[in-house]
């Protein structure tokens, strides 16, 4: 699992926005009871829940650098980079275009993320999201 240090910038019925340290946003369906905005968290993406997507799309995005590609046959790991951090992983299909030192955009769905609390808790799903644990393949994108 690829591990994020993120902030809490806001939370409302619908769950968490949380910043990443390079900017982008994203939505998590947690409860944050507790927490105030400024908070920070620990955001928890499995590498098979990362989907490549054009560049233009906005929303619960992440974008990185191609650094490596380790290929295995029917898919591929591409190591991202992220600023001094350990690179994210995101395993990709076969077909998908890898081409090291190009950037890409990750697409993550809100119920396959995981948001843990400064004591490496995890924060609880809204009652009516599944939680990552509860996704097939299929739901991810």
């Amino acid at each position: 699992m690829n591990f994020l240090k993120v902030t809490l910038e806001s939370a409302d019925a619908d769950g968490a926005v949380i910043k990443l340290e390079t900017g982008e946003s994203l939505k998590v369906p947690v409860t944050t009871d507790g927490l105030a905005s400024g908070a920070e968290l620990t955001l928890g993406v499995r590498p098979e829940h990362m989907h490549p997507v054009d560049d233009d799309t906005s929303e619960q995005v992440i974008r990185r650098k191609v650094r490596a590609v380790e290929n295995f046959g029917e898919y591929s790991h591409l190591y991202l980079n992220e600023s001094t951090e350990t690179p994210i992983i995101a395993k990709v299909a076969e077909d998908v275009l890898k081409v090291p030192e190009k950037p890409m955009a990750f697409f993550v769905k809100p119920a396959a993320c995981h948001l843990f609390d400064a004591d490496g808790e995890a924060l609880d799903y809204l009652p009516s999201v599944p939680g990552p644990h509860e996704l097939s393949s299929t739901d991810a994108v």
